[in-house]
């Protein structure tokens, strides 16, 4: 359903391997087995017509931060035609069973139109003292990087 993006991007699965080299996937609550898609609540939402993973940080306490870049059903106009779902826009999301099930967040970082028409691929450059223990409290900690 939905309207066309031709990005290489929409739904986001998940596999579990033991070893690094044989994947099982993992089947999930959404469309075609997927943990993660665009916002089922809103078409007209930030990320309402695609999504696709950036990173996803580990903290100490097993919970997942996803960073993930959305797209909207606002058309932009590109070339001879206008496409849906080009603005994006980088949000986040946190899952507590392992990305069986994501929450989301909101956006993280939004598009600048002195810059381009968008932001998006988020990569996440954690300190290499950051103990990644507590969540919430960053109080003193080295600022990570997007």
């Amino acid at each position: 359903g939905g309207n066309k993006c031709y990005l290489p991007t929409g739904w986001t699965g998940l596999a579990e391997s033991d070893d690094g080299v044989t994947w099982n996937k993992v089947a999930g609550n959404l469309e075609q087995g997927a943990v993660f898609g665009p916002d089922p609540d809103a078409q007209n939402a930030w990320d309402g017509v695609h999504t696709g993973v950036g990173d996803v940080v580990r903290f100490k306490n097993g919970t997942l931060h996803m960073y993930y870049l959305g797209g909207s059903n606002e058309k932009l106009s590109i070339g001879p035609g206008s496409i849906a779902g080009f603005r994006m826009r980088i949000g986040k999301a946190v899952s507590e069973n392992g990305g069986k099930t994501w929450n989301r967040q909101g956006v993280s970082l939004d598009y600048d139109d002195s810059e381009g028409l968008f932001a998006s691929w988020p990569r996440i450059v954690v300190p290499s003292d950051d103990d990644l223990g507590d969540e919430v409290d960053r109080t003193g900690k080295k600022p990570w990087r997007m």
